[in-house]
């Protein structure tokens, strides 16, 4: 399915992941990727 997306597509689903509500849907990302996204995103909810 992710091979078919644009870059940014794929973004898209892997920001919605790390800001689910959902504790049992955030953990899916690998421990890396989350940490990365948790250093290099600005939350905008500030």
């Amino acid at each position: 399915m992710y091979a078919a997306m644009s870059d940014r597509e794929f973004f898209a689903e892997l920001y919605a992941v790390f800001h689910h509500p959902s504790e049992q849907v955030r953990s899916i990302l690998p421990p890396d990727v989350a940490d990365w996204l948790a250093q290099n995103l600005v939350d905008a909810a500030g």
